[in-house]
């Protein structure tokens, strides 16, 4: 066996350290998160359940328009509170990059919601009216928000 001279295995050590600290591993493309088949049946469950007491907002307004004050609060803490309750639901079924949004459109809607509750126990009607349509602007936006497919 041949001996090397340790100036030619100090290099050869240099050299192979040099070699395996600067290679890098081939480059992931990491493919963003998507939804599945069965998580987007769910969201569709929620949208469709969400949909169906949203309708009860034109009774809202016909009650505000009445100035039926205990009306109106009827409809905000029956099927508008379960709408906020499934729109809650929802959010926690989005993938986490639209969870953000969704959070965001749905506290504003709860919001506005609360404003007309207030205003309607203080049966203030211009108040209240104002937060309607804010109420419906924010609600048409959380809907604009979710995935759709």
């Amino acid at each position: 066996m041949v001996r090397f001279p340790r100036f030619i295995h100090g290099l050869l050590v240099l050299v192979l350290v040099l070699l395996t600290s600067c290679s890098q591993p081939p480059a992931t493309v990491a493919t963003p998160p998507t939804y599945t088949p069965a998580q987007l049946e769910r969201v569709h469950e929620y949208v469709n359940n969400i949909q169906a007491n949203y309708e009860r907002m034109s009774e809202l307004q016909a009650d505000l328009n009445r100035q039926d004050w205990q009306a109106a609060r009827a409809t905000l803490r029956g099927p508008l509170g379960q709408m906020l309750q499934d729109m809650r639901n929802l959010e926690r079924n989005l993938l986490p990059a639209d969870q953000k949004l969704a959070h965001a459109l749905n506290r504003a809607f709860a919001e506005d919601l609360l404003d007309i509750d207030g205003a309607a126990d203080q049966k203030n009607l211009s108040l209240a009216l104002r937060k309607y349509d804010a109420a419906t602007a924010d609600f048409a936006q959380f809907l604009q928000a979710l995935p759709q497919g």
